[in-house]
């Protein structure tokens, strides 16, 4: 969540949630909200929103691409003997029927540019848990394990880049588009491998061959994803541009950089790549001395966007590559390549948040537990890839970060927050 700016989510925007009425539809595919609404919900939780939690957290130290997932010997997966087949089957379909529930459920409010919390819609949808059975609360364990993959990170993991493929794949299918690149942030949690079921796929960014058409674009891609596989609905919804767009806008600093440039400056950009400490106004100064050429808001965040694109390439979790040789050292001979800062994925790389430290002893310790005490963990969890707050052992698996100084930069880089006043 931004400091100051009130939480918005698209899907809320797209998808009409009323009150006390828990169903949704996939996100985009509302059309009886204006598109006033939608682009000014876009100006705030799309491009610019995944500013904000890009580039906290660490893996360990890489060059050149993004670090495969690391498993554990796989352990076995959670099934219960002797089950009433209707206890499976009530707990399979309530699990399919929340699966695109967003982790933030909202109701419009038509007066402002932002949405309202609606917790009736949350405290309906779980009532369930409440009503199930010895036997019932047993089925849900298994049905949401073999959803997940929870506790194997392995299968965690490895579900939640599974889903992001898919949809993928049903963003562009039988539009004659295809996707050339996508990756997201290395040191989110699921870049480490140690994502969790819900867990945010933090700047997940996307290039498509062609212009993007009304069917690609990215709220359709959000919208495809099960939510508690992966969070990609939030203050950071997935980026997708097309490639001619993305050249086009790094040709455009090319030219501003010889205004700016010096020796001393190139040697402080290359040092801040590498940058450890907590200032992302220290680490980011190529990008505010580009914005500072830019006198045009919207060119701003073009530009920032353009940004994120290439340090996604440079070191993100690349899930797709497929672009062309010559492009790529067309792009790898960009100053934005070399020198952009945004997101601090190589200097964080050697830190590690507490919560991460947390989740292998949680799985390991999950096997050892009573009946009761696994159906209010996954309950727990389950409930916090929905907005909830966290109340058994795996509250110690999730814990929110200090932004730092990030809000500074981001308005140095966008000025969007002056163009609001």
């Amino acid at each position: 969540m931004i400091p100051g700016v009130k939480q918005v989510n698209l899907t809320s925007v797209v998808q009409s949630v009323r009150e006390n009425e828990p169903v949704k539809q996939a996100a985009g595919q509302n059309k009886t909200q204006s598109s006033a609404n939608l682009q000014r919900a876009a100006i705030l939780t799309g491009s610019l929103a995944g500013l904000a939690v890009l580039g906290y957290a660490g893996v360990k130290a890489f060059r050149g691409k993004a670090p495969d997932i690391k498993t554990a010997e796989a352990l076995p997966e959670i099934i219960y003997e002797n089950l009433p087949p209707q206890a499976v089957i009530k707990c399979r379909e309530w699990l399919e029927h929340i699966r695109d529930l967003p982790a933030h459920v909202w109701k419009v409010d038509e007066n402002k540019c932002c949405t309202v919390p609606n917790p009736d819609s949350k405290r309906i949808l779980f009532e369930f848990f409440n009503r199930l059975k010895p036997e019932e609360e047993k089925a849900f364990v298994q049905e949401y394990c073999r959803m997940t993959g929870f506790p194997d990170l392995g299968r965690i993991n490895a579900n939640i880049n599974k889903e992001i493929m898919t949809g993928l794949d049903n963003m562009v299918k039988d539009t004659g588009n295809r996707v050339l690149f996508a990756a997201y942030d290395s040191n989110c949690s699921v870049g480490r491998g140690l994502g969790f079921p819900g867990s945010d796929c933090d700047g997940l960014y996307v290039l498509v061959e062609k212009p993007c058409s009304e069917r690609v674009n990215r709220f359709i891609l959000g919208g495809s994803i099960n939510q508690r596989l992966v969070e990609t609905t939030g203050e950071h919804y997935p980026e997708v541009f097309c490639m001619e767009e993305i050249l086009k806008l790094l040709d455009e600093v090319d030219e501003l950089f010889p205004k700016f440039r010096t020796p001393e400056k190139i040697a402080e950009y290359k040092k801040n790549l590498l940058y450890t400490g907590d200032s992302y106004l220290h680490a980011g100064q190529f990008n505010i001395d580009l914005a500072e050429q830019i006198p045009d808001v919207q060119k701003k965040n073009a530009v920032c966007q353009a940004g994120f694109f290439v340090e996604m390439l440079r070191g993100g979790k690349i899930l797709v590559n497929n672009l062309p040789e010559n492009t790529l050292r067309r792009i790898k001979d960009s100053a934005m390549y070399k020198y952009s800062n945004m997101t601090r994925q190589e200097g964080q790389r050697g830190k590690m948040k507490p919560k991460l430290e947390n989740r292998p002893e949680l799985c390991r310790k999950f096997y050892n537990m009573s009946d009761k005490e696994k159906f209010e963990i996954c309950r727990d969890m389950l409930e916090h890839s929905c907005g909830l707050k966290s109340k058994t052992a795996a509250k110690d698996a999730y814990e929110s970060f200090d932004m730092g100084d990030i809000m500074d930069m981001y308005k140095k880089i966008t000025s969007f927050f002056d163009s609001q006043k």
